[in-house]
C-alpha cells in the first residue's frame, strides 16, 4: 500500500490541495513549479519531471482538482502540461509536451536534443487517457474525450470524441 506525501514536502509544491494524495514510492523534480489541486490521486510508480527549471511559465504542470492517475504516470515537461479537473488518466501513460530527435541513427536518442521545445499539452475536463498512451508535442484533447490504450496521440483531438491507434485517429464523435 502506498503512503502519500508528509505535510513538510507538500508544501513545497506551487500549490498542493487538500485531500490529494500523491504516493511516496514516486518521483518529482522542482516541486515549486507543479501545482496539484483538491482530491487528486497519484498513484505510485510515477515520475513529475520539469526539463528546464525557471524557464517560461510557472506552474509548468498544472493538475486540476478530482484528477485520478493510475501507476507508473510520466510526465515530462520543458513549458507547460495542464490537466483540467476531473481527467483520467490510465496506466503507464506518458505525456510530454516536446520529444527527443531521433533522426541519427548512430547516436543514442537521449544525446540528440530535444524537439518542438515551444509546445504545450492541455487536457480537457473529463478526457480520459486510457493505459499505454503516449501524448508527446504541441497537443490538445478536448473535453469529455477518450483515447483509447495504446494510442499515440500526435495531433489535437476535439471535444467529445473517442480516438484510438498509432498514430491516433478519431473513430467516434
Amino acid at each position: 500500500m502506498s503512503v502519500s506525501l508528509e505535510p513538510e514536502q507538500s508544501c513545497l509544491f506551487n500549490h498542493f490541495g487538500a485531500g490529494t494524495f500523491l504516493a511516496t514510492d514516486g518521483k518529482y523534480n522542482h516541486p515549486e513549479e507543479i501545482s496539484i489541486g483538491s482530491s487528486v490521486f497519484i498513484d505510485h510508480k510515477y515520475w513529475i519531471n520539469i526539463i528546464a527549471k525557471g524557464i517560461g511559465h510557472t506552474p509548468k504542470i498544472i493538475i486540476g482538482e478530482l484528477c485520478r492517475c493510475e501507476e507508473g504516470l510520466i510526465i515530462s515537461v520543458i513549458n507547460k502540461i495542464e490537466l483540467e479537473r476531473n481527467v483520467r488518466i490510465g496506466k503507464y501513460v506518458c505525456i510530454s509536451d516536446t520529444d527527443h530527435a531521433y533522426k541519427d541513427i548512430g547516436k543514442p536518442i537521449l544525446t540528440q536534443g530535444l524537439t518542438g521545445v515551444e509546445g504545450q499539452v492541455w487536457i480537457g475536463e473529463g478526457a480520459v487517457i486510457e493505459q499505454g498512451v503516449v501524448i508527446a508535442g504541441n497537443i490538445r484533447i478536448g473535453r469529455g474525450s477518450i483515447i483509447r490504450t495504446n494510442s499515440l496521440v500526435e495531433h489535437d483531438i476535439p471535444a467529445h470524441c473517442i480516438a484510438e491507434g498509432v498514430p491516433a485517429r478519431i473513430v467516434s464523435s
